[in-house]
């Protein structure tokens, strides 16, 4: 959404935690990235196991001022 003076952007990214997500603006481009580091975790009679996800992206878009 876009006003005279400010652009308002609104990203769902799901199971990712707000901490983990980087807005920066600069030079015309807004750049949004996050890294998540997930873990998972089932004792189940006779084993133990463990989960982890790793994922990172990075998203870059350019902006024009009319």
């Amino acid at each position: 959404m876009r006003t005279k003076t400010k652009l308002v952007v609104k990203a769902d990214i799901p199971d990712v935690d707000p901490k983990n997500v980087g807005i920066q603006f600069e030079n015309g481009t807004l750049t949004s990235r996050r890294t998540q580091i997930r873990a998972g975790e089932d004792n189940g009679k006779g084993f133990h196991r463990i989960e982890r996800s790793y994922g990172s992206f990075v998203r870059a878009f350019s902006c024009r001022t009319p």
